[in-house]
């Protein structure tokens, strides 16, 4: 990747956008937000590892850098405590890479960046015209950095740390726990995919995808997928999957289509750890018509990296999750349908 710290109008044609040696504190978070505005998708920042703060910021980014070129901001050096909240948004990150290159696909094709401003994501509620101290990262996260509130703009959302729902359209307090650096939100609706915890990219296979879904009303996302290093998705070289969930009165509904298109190591198979978060236990699940077992099995982690192996299905009364795994056809041509009846 290029990134430059200087330019003129276009630059961001050729270059990711680097805010210079500012830090990674508040004064950074405004100029990546003004860069956005101005047709930057693809911009960053130092990231400041002595602050709780400055990790949930410099995690939460289009890229991840720590300076230490000339200064002590080696991860290892760290005491126990900012240790630990490294290593947990580190993973985070990585989980989170496919919902990351899905937004800056979608960035190329269209414009919009991968921090957005909150007036650039909702530019028709004025109360999201001065806001500083948040931004949207993607479609589905709305991360606070800096601050003790935050601003929820209309629709509901999912406090990703405590789990707790909001209705928007209102201030909140930030509510964080001691292991991270500051409020995050997803949007309801959302639909994030994941891969497992890794140290680097390419480590562990990715033949199981995580899909971590939040129902509300229908919504969908599209993965984007190509090798990751050549320039061959310009010719056409991409996989794209589409997932679909849908909210009913008694039941929802999650349709993961076939993967379209092909490039240079793609998996020939693939596989989906599910985690659908639901605030009451499922009467009953179906994957294509067939009904699935319960499992008595607990998970008490919120994210799709460790699995359930089998068939059937999990309840977490205390992370208010169903878990299940689902295969993609063989074929490649028929869709996979998970219903979860209440």
């Amino acid at each position: 990747m290029i990134y430059t710290a200087g330019g003129f109008a276009g630059i961001q044609q050729y270059a990711a956008t680097w805010a210079g040696d500012t830090g990674g504190g508040p004064k950074p978070l405004v100029s990546l937000l003004n860069l956005g505005l101005s047709g930057h998708v693809n911009t960053s920042c130092d990231m400041e590892v002595f602050t709780p703060a400055g990790l949930h910021f410099g995690f939460l980014q289009p890229w991840s850098q720590v300076n230490s070129w000339a200064y002590w901001r080696h991860p290892w050096l760290l005491d126990k405590k900012m240790l630990a909240m490294f290593k947990m948004y580190a993973k985070l990150r990585y989980r989170l890479l496919p919902y990351i290159y899905s937004a800056a696909h979608a960035a190329a094709r269209t414009g919009m960046p991968i921090i957005r401003a909150m007036p650039l994501a909702y530019p028709n509620d004025p109360k999201s015209d001065d806001l500083l101290g948040q931004y949207m990262f993607g479609d589905s996260f709305l991360v606070a950095a800096f601050t003790d509130e935050v601003y929820l703009p209309e629709g509901e959302w999912i406090d990703y740390w405590t789990k707790e729902r909001y209705t928007g359209s209102q201030t909140v307090a930030c509510k964080i726990p001691a292991y991270a650096g500051g409020a995050l939100f997803v949007r309801a609706g959302a639909i994030i995919p994941e891969w497992p915890e890794m140290d680097y990219v390419g480590e562990k296979s990715v033949e199981r995808l995580g899909v971590l879904v939040y129902p509300h009303d229908a919504s969908n996302f599209t993965l984007y997928e190509d090798d990751g290093t050549t320039f061959l998705y310009e010719e056409g070289n991409v996989a794209e999957t589409r997932i679909e969930c849908r909210q009913q009165q008694d039941a929802v509904v999650l349709r993961i289509s076939p993967r379209t298109g092909m490039y240079e190591g793609m998996s020939a198979k693939r596989s989906y750890d599910i985690l659908i978060h639901s605030d009451t236990k499922p009467a009953c699940i179906e994957i294509n018509g067939a009904r699935l077992p319960e499992r008595v099995e607990k998970s008490n982690r919120d994210d799709v990296s460790c699995g359930v192996e089998g068939e059937g299905w999990v309840y977490d009364r205390s992370m208010r999750t169903v878990r299940l795994i689902a295969e993609e056809d063989e074929r490649k041509k028929d869709v996979v349908e998970i219903v979860v009846v209440s």
